[in-house]
């Protein structure tokens, strides 16, 4: 009998503990699921192609820039488009990888961009964990996240890109500059 009543107790933890979960994402609602941000001739955008996502539906996320000055096209050194993910029920940040303040530096590789046409980076899903500094719990969520996709939850994600200013025509002193954008979306089963 009193095994009986522990099996029990176990399946109302877990009943109770899921509960919870949809009860916390069920107060987080979608704001911005595309964003923009302007400097110079250039757009930087970052877009979720949906707000919502059905739990093991490909979540569809990338990041563009477009040139929307009067040449036909210009060279400008980018970067990659680097995305950060948080899941903010469960406050789990998706680290791609562990880097220091110095490996943050990106390489800028000039690109060259069509007036109007957007160059695209699509969003790849992959993510890293230590399972000697991480938490059993986070070591799950990542494994699931890698094997599967993204698990429910609500997520913020940060995306930048730096670019060169200036042209190397004109004999200007040229910065780099960081480009950043904010979007949401939700998973739910």
């Amino acid at each position: 009998m009193n095994k009986f009543l522990k099996i029990i107790f176990m399946i109302f933890l877990v009943f109770l503990s899921g509960c919870t979960f949809n009860s916390k994402l069920e107060k987080y609602e979608v704001s911005k699921s595309n964003d923009e941000v302007k400097y110079n001739d250039v757009i930087f955008r970052l877009v979720s192609e949906k707000e919502e996502y059905k739990h093991g539906e490909e979540v569809k996320l990338f990041g563009e820039i477009e040139y929307v000055g009067e040449k036909e096209e210009v060279e400008i050194p980018l970067s990659a488009i680097i995305f950060s993910i948080k899941e903010i029920v469960r406050d789990y940040d998706i680290k791609y990888r562990r880097m220091d303040k110095n490996e943050e530096q990106a390489v800028l590789i000039s690109t060259t961009l069509k007036q109007g046409e957007p160059y695209r980076f699509m969003y790849d899903r992959k993510a890293s964990y230590s399972p000697k500094d991480d938490n059993d719990s986070y070591v799950r969520f990542i494994q699931s996240f890698v094997d599967f996709g993204f698990p429910k939850g609500y997520y913020v994600v940060n995306g930048h890109i730096e670019l060169l200013s200036g042209t190397e025509e004109k004999d200007e002193n040229r910065e780099k500059v960081k480009l950043e954008s904010k979007i949401e979306f939700k998973v739910f089963e």
